[in-house]
Formats: C-alpha cells, sequence, structure tokens
C-alpha cells in the first residue's frame, strides 16, 4: 500500500486466502505493516472471498483511512475486530470516493473519548468531508458505537448509497441510530435494517439532518430506547415499497417519528407490528402518506395506529386513527378495517414483507390510476418486484394498498 500511494498510478492488489493481522513495528512486524491501512491514491483491494480473506484489526486499529482525493474499490473481504478510541469509522473512514462490494463489516468498535466532542461514531464506516460511498451487497453485523452509527455514521455533505446490503445486530451504546446516523445523502436500495439497537432514539436509522430514500427495503426489529424505534427522521425521507415491522420504542413510534423540520412521503408502506405505537409526527413536521397501511401496532393508551397530524395524498389504510388526524385528500382512505396481515416472511423476495391475507381491506383498494409512482399513484412494482396491478377478488386491476401486492 506504501508503494500503491507513492506511485501515482492505479494499483490493484489481490489479497489470497489468510487472516492479515494489523500490527505495529514494536510488535514483531515488518516494516511495512504498522497500523492503520492509509490510502491515498487509486487503489484496488480484492480478497479472495468475503470467508477467504480477512483483515483484523486486533482489538486496537482502525484498518482503512481513505485520503481525501483518493480513489478507492475493496471488494471480496471481511473487515472485523478494528477498533478506533476517541475517532471514528474503526473498520473505514472515509474522506475520499470509496466503492466497497461483497465485503463483511464484524465486530468492529468506536469508543468515545469525553474529552472529544465528536468520537465514537460509524463503527464499521465514518463517511464525512464531503466523501462518496457506494455500497454493494455488503453485511454490517455486530459492529459497536458509543456515539451515533452503530454501523454507520454518513456526515454532513457526504454520501452514502447501499443495493442489496443488509444493517443487522449492530449498537449505538450511547447515542442514537443504532444501524446508521445520517447528517448527509443517503440512499437504501433492496436492503435490510434488522435488528439493530440504539440506546437513544433511531434504532435503526436516524436521520438527523439530512436526505434519506428507501426504496424497496425492510426495518424490523430495531429497538429504540427513547423514539422512533425503525426510523427516526428530522429531515427529508423519501420511502416507497418499504416494511416497517417489529420494531420497538421505549417512547413514542415504535415504528416511525417525523420530528423538527422532518418531511417525509411514504408510499406503498407497510407499517405494522410495532411497539410503542406505528408512526408519530411532531408539531412542524409533515408526515405525507399514499398508498399506505398502518394497521395492528401495539401501545398504551391512544396513539395505536398513529400520533400527531398526517397528511393524506389518498388511497391509505389507517385501522385505528384514533390518536391522530388526518388531512389533505382523504379519497380512497379506509379507517377502521382489518389489514389482515401475515407474519413478516420472505414472500419470495429479496428481503421480508407482510402479506396481505384472505378478506384485507388492503387489496385492490390502491390508487387505481396507472401505477407510476408519482403523483399519489402506487408504485410500478411491490418490493419484492412483483408488478402492479395483479387481478384480485372479481378480476379488478387495481393495486394493493401497502408494500406487497397479492397476486
Amino acid at each position: 500500500m506504501e508503494e500503491a500511494n507513492a506511485s501515482g498510478f492505479a494499483t490493484t492488489i489481490l489479497l489470497p486466502p489468510g487472516t492479515y493481522i494489523l500490527r505495529s513495528p514494536d510488535e514483531g512486524a515488518n516494516f511495512g505493516a504498522s497500523g492503520p491501512l492509509l490510502l491515498s491514491g487509486e487503489t484496488t483491494i480484492t480478497g479472495t472471498g468475503e470467508a477467504q480473506t480477512i483483515i483484523d484489526g486486533g482489538g486496537k486499529y482502525r484498518l482503512f483511512e481513505i485520503g481525501n482525493h483518493a480513489n478507492v474499490k475493496l471488494s471480496y473481504l471481511t473487515l472485523t475486530g478494528a477498533s478506533v478510541q476517541g475517532g471514528d469509522g474503526a473498520a473505514v473512514l472515509n474522506r475520499g470516493n470509496v466503492q466497497i462490494s461483497n465485503v463483511i463489516f464484524e465486530r468492529n468498535r468506536a469508543i468515545a473519548d469525553p474529552l472529544v466532542s465528536q468520537s465514537g461514531h460509524g463503527a464499521a464506516l465514518f463517511n464525512t468531508n464531503g466523501g462518496t460511498a457506494s455500497l454493494a451487497s455488503i453485511v454490517a453485523v455486530g459492529n459497536l458505537a458509543d456515539g451515533p452509527g452503530g454501523a454507520i455514521y454518513n456526515d454532513r455533505f457526504s454520501t452514502v448509497k447501499l443495493l442489496n446490503s443488509t444493517i443487522m445486530g449492530n449498537q449505538s451504546l450511547a447515542d442514537s441510530g443504532g444501524g446508521i446516523s445520517n447528517h448527509g445523502n443517503l440512499e437504501l436500495t433492496i436492503s435490510i435494517v434488522r435488528g439493530n439497537r440504539a440506546l437513544g432514539s433511531g434504532g435503526g436509522i436516524d436521520n438527523v439532518a439530512g436526505a434519506v430514500k428507501l426504496f424497496d427495503v425492510e426495518v424490523s426489529g430495531n429497538q429504540a430506547g427513547a423514539d422512533g424505534g425503525g426510523i427516526r427522521t428530522s429531515g427529508g425521507l423519501t420511502a416507497v415499497n418499504i416494511t416497517i415491522s417489529g420494531n420497538q420504542a421505549a417512547g413514542k413510534a415504535g415504528g416511525l417519528l417525523s420530528r423538527g423540520n422532518g418531511q417525509a412521503t411514504l408510499n406503498n408502506v407497510t407499517i405494522a407490528d410495532n411497539q410503542g405505537g406505528g408512526v408519530a409526527n411532531e408539531a412542524g413536521a409533515t408526515l405525507v402518506v399514499a398508498n399506505t397501511i398502518i394497521a395492528e401496532n401495539t401501545a398504551s393508551g391512544a396513539g395505536v395506529d398513529c400520533i400527531g397530524s398526517l397528511t393524506s395524498a389518498g388511497f391509505n389504510l389507517i385501522q385505528d386513527r384514533a390518536g391522530c388526524t388526518i388531512a389533505g385528500n382523504t379519497r380512497g382512505d379506509v379507517y377502521g378495517a382489518a389489514a389482515k396481515l401475515g407474519k413478516l416472511a420472505a414472500n419470495d423476495g429479496p428481503n421480508q414483507t407482510q402479506a396481505l391475507l384472505a378478506g384485507s381491506a388492503a387489496i385492490d383498494a390502491g390508487n387505481p390510476a396507472t401505477p407510476k409512482g408519482t403523483g399519489g399513484a402506487c408504485a410500478q412494482a411491490d418490493q419484492r418486484g412483483v408488478a402492479r396491478p395483479q387481478a384480485g377478488a372479481g378480476d379488478v386491476a387495481r393495486c394493493d394498498i401497502g408494500a406487497f401486492e397479492k397476486k
């Protein structure tokens, strides 16, 4: 890597199978093996496979630090055992442009220093300084951060895109954003955010001030010690074909909380089986819903499914609206009817959904306009990629409400 940085040319490093443990020179390693791996040029590092090529920080070091103008590609690796104290980004700290594919981020640790105001963020990835990180087919599991972003922290002016990826079982031990904390631009497509935990809010995703786009995503089984078990957003949020299910919040909104200056827009979303309530929209924030199911959530008192003011763009199924007021275009909205949802399951999709069971009031009850995903119309396909509409009861060619289209 020292030679690659010094060469001024694009360099490819092929790593054969093995476990590469980072050591400093005083631990008996040779001259080139000195703690964190610094990349400043155009470098591609390719392993043999995630299970075969492992880079291990030995519980002492950050793995990769990518410079401002660097262009880096990492693939077919496991990045594990990284640790950074009083800093951010244990496995990868990116200030440049990085593409990461077929990589497992596992058991990395970002430790806060009480004397450093920003530290312990993003145990798998800390993306900052306007950096761009494109991640495809990655798994981030079992990473721990004292600060926000158990797995990923995306700083302001920076961009993270995830495709076909899984953020699972990560924790923010003393803050918010158990899976991801976002302050910049974040986009997830055909991905999973599951089983993450935050001591504060946003068990799965905490969108603090940036813009988040979610397409064909499962957000399930996340936990927050405060609000927003699945998602908390104070910025812009666009969600299409999302299942938010089985999340928990000790405060309000087990599924989704929109707060502050948040502007959330949902289309063909299913929000169900969350503990602490389905959705909440605080004063000053906006939550617009279309072709969306909010049902079968649990909470103590009013607000089982919704709290606050919701703006309808039509054709929603809200089972219990006792805790909220609904304004906007309520054409086609269904209130008080049974959603009749199946349990969260694969259902022949790339991630989990809740199927519509026979007799569900959501079947053939979506917007009758040609599905195009704009203007309140249904998305062209469901979360699994099944085309809309499918012929339903009486062979009515009309899309279903929610993230699942019944065949």
